[in-house]
């Protein structure tokens, strides 16, 4: 089997020049075929043919010869494909990346709740980073339509 290999691969540092060791990989893949067969090999959950682009947070420790664990500087991986990326699917994964920052940073969770349940959904949490993406997606086109870019 042919290995898949993206077309960029670079870091994103949360807190750059502030604290900045914490980090996600991101990676762009020329199709979306291509975006999903790498992810269903290679991350934690495969978020399924339907995944415009995803975000992947976990974490990951060394473990020394003494048993010692040591959380790693990696909080996970951002995928897009050439086909769809723009700002606000962009700002959508970041928005993901950033939630799951806060959670670690902070060991805090950003609650989004239910008023029925009061639980946390993660329905909540796309829909917030739906909604940042689209807003961010319709500042660039502005940006553009009034030639500010």
């Amino acid at each position: 089997m042919k290995s898949i290999v993206p077309i960029a691969e670079f870091k994103v540092f949360p807190m750059k020049g502030h604290r900045g060791r914490l980090h996600y990989i991101v990676q762009a893949f020329e199709a979306m075929d291509q975006m999903h067969a790498y992810c269903k090999l290679n991350c934690p959950v495969f978020m399924g043919k339907d995944a415009l682009a995803c975000c992947h947070s976990h974490t990951v420790l060394d473990v020394f010869e003494d048993g010692e664990e040591r959380v790693k500087s990696l909080m996970g991986s951002i995928h897009f494909s050439k086909e769809l990326i723009g700002g606000g699917m962009i700002a959508h994964e970041c928005t993901h990346a950033t939630f799951y920052w806060f959670r670690r940073r902070f060991r805090k969770n950003l609650h989004f709740s239910n008023r029925k349940t009061a639980r946390y959904t993660d329905g909540d949490e796309e829909l917030f980073c739906w909604v940042v993406g689209n807003l961010t997606a319709q500042i660039f086109a502005g940006m553009y339509k009034h030639k500010v870019w």
